[in-house]
């Protein structure tokens, strides 16, 4: 077996030396939209990750049918008649807080924008209805587009030519040469990604010319509808912004190319907005260093100002990943450490079934698992001495609330390699270690600079950088 760092460092070799992020089928950027695809299953197949099998409940076909219908004609995008100077693409992975789920990237920063924005929601999965209640009103879903792209997808024939069914054959081959993965039925993948583009690229050209914005921001630049938006905006020299929201680093597949700084990728951004110099300083982020800002994190600066301190000294939290060798590692420090209340943090992914999967692996009664969002993360981090886990990015926001954060070194770690340890941040490779960080009282004060991570005045710095593009 493999570690994700070693796989992830022969893969951007590999694109590089067969000249991938060039590689197009019919104008469509293909390797830019199957990249993580096929990275992904490399990666299952060759690093060991123990992951929990995720149970995805499609839920009433009949409720599904009637919420895509109902969004389609009562939050359609295409009924708009407001031109608007920005096109936002939020993020539909929102969080309850207050009465209403918010998206907590984007929502502190609408009130700064006024009217000049219309706000365009996906999906996370296609199994997931929109959360609600919310408080913006200027948000359309693009349920229409999602799913009748969907549709054609995976109903309409696509034919290839000879050249490019010889050239997927071909990338199967170095596959299996380089890695010893065989990697099969590529050609239909990348069959039913040229025909979701091709609807999904005519509907987005249309919303553009309707709406005619300045400016296109995103928070997941590489879901792939906010691919297609990407690359169309840019076609029009429209600037695209992503603003950071989860983890970036040296191992993150999306965030990291092997390209000369400023090689423009169609479907990338032209400029990324950070929380922090910390986490994109030795990144490999396909941009010129001007290009990338250190803005800062609204969300977490609200709750830096106004949480209070109410640390219990024996509380500790373990943020699970889907994976069961947390689950078996959090198991082992509860037996070292009993008198310590350890309470698991399940992923949201795996809320309605973590549970019945991990009381298997979690048995000793001083271990507490979390299946909601019933108490704010930053709440629980703020009321426990320690916090541990792998690649979450949640471990860095902890560093502003709680005094030691732990990163274990089971695969994927290598996300944090390049953070340096201090009093407030270690690497433990045992349960014996995540001991001696507990116990050692010179470590209990939070001097961590934060700034690195999350600079300050981030709503001002944030708005004033779309200013100067309106």
């Amino acid at each position: 077996m493999k570690s994700h760092k070693e796989i992830l460092d022969e893969f951007l070799v590999f694109e590089k030396e067969n000249n991938y992020l060039d590689w197009e089928i019919d104008s469509v950027p293909i390797w830019e939209l199957l990249r993580t695809i096929v990275f992904t299953k490399l990666s299952s197949k060759l690093v060991n990750n123990t992951v929990v099998e995720r149970n995805n409940k499609e839920g009433s076909r009949v409720k599904l049918f009637f919420n895509i219908v109902y969004n389609s004609i009562f939050h359609n995008p295409f009924f708009t008649f407001e031109k608007k100077d920005i096109i936002i693409l939020n993020h539909p992975r929102r969080k309850f807080n207050k009465g209403f789920f918010e998206d907590i990237y984007i929502d502190n920063l609408l009130p700064s924008l006024g009217n000049k924005y219309v706000l365009l929601e996906g999906f996370v999965s296609h199994n997931l209805a929109h959360l609600k209640p919310i408080r913006p009103t200027n948000l359309f879903y693009l349920d229409i587009i999602q799913f009748t792209g969907s549709f054609i997808s995976k109903n309409r024939k696509k034919k290839l030519s000879v050249k490019h069914k010889e050239d997927i054959k071909n990338l199967e081959h170095l596959i299996l040469k380089t890695w010893g993965v065989k990697i099969n039925n590529l050609e239909n993948e990348i069959c039913i990604i040229i025909k979701k583009w091709i609807f999904t690229k005519k509907c987005v050209e249309k919303l553009i010319v309707k709406i005619s914005p300045k400016l296109l921001i995103n928070v997941v630049s590489y879901s792939f509808i906010n691919q297609v938006f990407n690359f169309v905006a840019k076609g029009k020299k429209i600037p695209v912004i992503e603003l950071q929201h989860g983890t970036v680093g040296r191992y993150h597949i999306n965030y990291n190319f092997n390209i000369p700084k400023g090689k423009e990728l169609k479907t990338f951004p032209n400029y990324f907005l950070s929380w922090g110099k910390g986490w994109t300083e030795n990144s490999r982020l396909p941009l010129l260093k001007n290009n990338i800002i250190e803005t800062g994190y609204p969300h977490i600066n609200i709750f830096r100002k106004d949480i209070q301190n109410i640390r219990n000294p024996k509380q500790i939290v373990f943020i699970s990943q889907v994976r069961e060798d947390i689950a078996y590692f959090t198991e082992e420090v509860a037996k070292i450490l009993p008198t310590f209340k350890i309470i698991f943090k399940a992923h949201p992914v795996e809320y309605s079934f973590a549970k019945s999967k991990y009381s298997l692996i979690l048995k000793s009664k001083n271990i507490e698992i979390i299946t909601n969002d019933n108490k704010n993360l930053y709440h629980l981090f703020n009321e426990s001495s320690a916090v541990f886990g792998v690649y979450s990015t949640a471990l860095i926001e902890a560093l502003a609330f709680c005094p030691k954060v732990g990163i274990i070194k089971l695969s994927g770690w290598e996300y944090f390699e390049d953070l340096e340890e201090s009093n407030n941040l270690k690497f433990v490779n045992s349960q014996n270690d995540v001991k001696k960080f507990i116990l050692n009282v010179e470590h209990n004060k939070n001097n961590c600079k934060n700034n690195y991570y999350f600079e300050d005045n981030s709503q001002e710095r944030i708005i004033d950088f779309l200013n100067k593009y309106l």
